[in-house]
């Protein structure tokens, strides 16, 4: 049996592999339903519909292996508009797609949207005592620097 679902994660970017624990998480839990699905295989040999991450980092790519039924998993700011500005091509698969987002002022810049929320992005906690040290992967851009 095909499988019905593929979850890759592009390699193009040392930085994408923050969503492997994810990806994984996501290959597990649609496993778990009996819905034949596989990590990581040969994007040019795979037929079934793909579940992407990291698609920021080669939107080019991705617009020429990727077709209607793919989901795009997306944890950019696209509302930003200076983000949008910069990656018009990653922004079009949002919007030619399907899209899990973490956050729904991406909302109006996706074609179909599902949203789940990562916390703590977009949730406050209220003033408690530091208890652990985080350790932060990613670009310090401005945007994130205002939420850290």
């Amino acid at each position: 049996m095909h499988p019905n679902f593929g979850i890759f994660v592009d390699p193009i970017n040392e930085f994408n592999q923050i969503f492997v624990p994810l990806a994984n998480k996501m290959f597990a839990e649609i496993k778990q339903t009996n819905i034949p699905v596989v990590l990581s295989p040969d994007i040019q040999t795979f037929s079934g519909r793909k579940i992407i991450f990291g698609a920021h980092s080669n939107p080019i790519f991705w617009s020429k292996h990727s077709n209607k039924n793919d989901i795009f998993v997306n944890f950019e700011p696209v509302y930003v508009s200076s983000w949008a500005e910069n990656n018009p091509v990653y922004c079009k698969l949002l919007q030619e797609h399907a899209v899990i987002d973490y956050s729904k002022r991406n909302i109006d810049h996706c074609g179909d949207v599902v949203v789940l929320p990562v916390p703590p992005q977009f949730h406050h906690f209220p003033k408690n005592n530091k208890k652990n040290e985080v350790l932060f992967v990613g670009n310090p851009t401005s945007h994130r620097k205002i939420k850290l």
